[in-house]
């Protein structure tokens, strides 16, 4: 057994943080470890990221050329970027092509866990008291939207953790009133800002506060590296509209979807369903009570904050405002979308939890607030536990019935492997990479997402269609085929060439 004083003199500090991180994720995904295929909500996103990976395992592209498997939303061979792909490229490279999805999943679960361990490591420094950081950490993790797309497909928790590692390497210094960047903590923010666009607000927020001194050696030590990640991110988002342009294909969001050119009955929708939908998938209603709290108790006590720590919440406050005001639109059915501003939402938490206790100088005091900071950890904790088991036993939808029939599909063992070169014709599938995803071949759904016309079978035959997947029964033209397999909820054939 260990003693408070080994506990705060970091004998078991350490150990003690890795751990709490540990034993939620754990509780979470006690029973979904090993569920590797694409289910459940926003499953269009989910195969669109492992349809990247697929495209690079046929041999197509490169680092800087990627591309998708359906040819309707990318006729140019499937290029189409969005992201960076540098986690999907690496991933292709493994070899290991039946893992692949279990590989990007437990890569996003590595890097939030790690960068959560991390930051929470940093935040020790600024708090001086391992349980209260520790309480800290249940209320960061205690997001049921970061917990669902922490062990998924999605490069949003994956940015999350790069986020949190790249403040970490300031904050050690922030609440002494001196703030050092690093060249770790640079690139940490950087590859979040390239695998997803958004959080270069991050980016941008600690290139501000580091320059905050004005042009001099030490500003050139300080913050260049993260205004050279900034153009490098600037360079990539260029190259994304020029190359999508080229390759013909407007699938991915590019651009940003302000809120001043919504109308006020599209904004009063988007609210209701961020307000009163989503915000309990977001946070527990006890931690946003407690988070008001908090802002209250800051803006009262901002004077007896460092300078430095109340520049990190001052840029981090408003670019967190400026992103919802440039993709407010997506928050209607895009729950994903908060995770970027959920490093915020942490460094007011620990800004908060900090100053409430190096003010209280009552142990009693001390031990209600560090009670009922865990109280509030263990209910949100709870409540996306809840929201995680309602997630995974929900009934399949549209999009989602293919990844089940897709499961009986790559289950039979009468299935055929297909060359690398097939181009399938999927029927039935109402996304645009659940079935091809799958497969790793290039090809064409139907209904598809956008719904597509009725498949033009002259045509898809004159740009190479090798064969037909049909599911679920879909009506199908008389065509020259063969059947090779079948199972309760597929047909698979080869189209006989004239």
């Amino acid at each position: 057994m260990f003693s408070e004083h080994d506990l705060e003199n970091g004998k078991w500090t350490k150990l003690s943080l890795v751990l709490c991180v540990c034993i939620i994720l754990g509780y979470y995904y006690q029973d979904s470890f090993l569920n590797i295929d694409p289910r459940g909500i926003h499953f269009i996103r989910q195969t669109d990221s492992i349809a990247f990976v697929r495209f690079f395992e046929l041999g197509h592209g490169s680092l800087l050329r990627p591309g998708i498997l359906n040819l309707d939303l990318a006729p140019d061979e499937g290029r189409a970027a969005a992201e960076f792909p540098i986690i999907y490229w690496l991933i292709s490279k493994l070899g290991a092509h039946h893992t692949h999805s279990a590989t990007l999943r437990y890569i996003n679960l590595l890097l939030v866990a790690a960068g959560q361990v991390i930051f929470l490591f940093a935040a020790k420094g600024l708090l001086r008291n391992t349980l209260l950081t520790m309480a800290l950490g249940t209320w960061m993790l205690s997001s049921s939207v970061l917990a669902y797309y922490s062990l998924n497909y999605l490069p949003d928790a994956a940015a999350y953790g790069l986020v949190l590692m790249g403040w970490s390497s300031i904050l050690p210094n922030a609440w002494g009133g001196a703030l050092r960047g690093s060249a770790f903590g640079a690139a940490c923010l950087t590859l979040a800002a390239l695998i997803k666009a958004p959080a270069s607000m991050h980016l941008v927020a600690c290139m501000l506060i580091l320059s905050q001194t004005g042009l001099s050696q030490s500003w050139m030590k300080r913050a260049m590296p993260h205004a050279a990640g900034l153009l490098l991110c600037t360079a990539w988002h260029v190259w994304v509209n020029i190359y999508n342009a080229e390759a013909r294909t407007t699938y991915f969001l590019t651009h940003a979807m302000p809120i001043w050119k919504m109308s006020s009955n599209e904004i009063a929708a988007t609210s209701d369903m961020a307000l009163r939908y989503w915000w309990t998938k977001y946070l527990h209603p006890s931690i946003w009570h407690a988070l008001a709290i908090i802002l209250i108790i800051l803006v009262f006590r901002h004077r007896g904050m460092p300078h430095a720590l109340r520049g990190v919440l001052t840029w981090e406050i408003l670019g967190s405002m400026a992103f919802l005001a440039l993709f407010f639109p997506k928050l209607a059915d895009h729950d994903y979308y908060f995770i970027t501003i959920l490093p915020t939402i942490g460094l007011v938490m620990l800004a908060g939890l900090g100053t409430t206790w190096h003010t209280i100088p009552a142990k009693p005091v001390r031990a209600i607030l560090l009670l009922g900071a865990f109280s509030l950890g263990v209910a949100g904790t709870l409540l996306a536990r809840t929201e995680l088991k309602r997630r995974h036993d929900a009934p399949p939808d549209k999009y989602s019935a293919t990844g089940a029939a897709m499961r009986q599909y790559l289950s039979n063992p009468t299935v055929p492997e297909l060359p690398l070169d097939a181009r399938v014709v999927v029927l039935g599938d109402a996304s645009p990479h659940g079935a091809l995803s799958a497969l790793g071949r290039l090809g064409w759904s139907y209904p598809g997402y956008p719904e597509s016309a009725t498949p033009d079978w002259e045509t898809l035959r004159a740009q190479g269609a090798t064969h037909i997947l049909r599911l679920h029964g879909w009506p199908m033209a008389e065509l020259p085929c063969m059947t090779l397999c079948s199972g309760p909820s597929f047909e698979l054939y080869r189209i006989i060439q004239p």
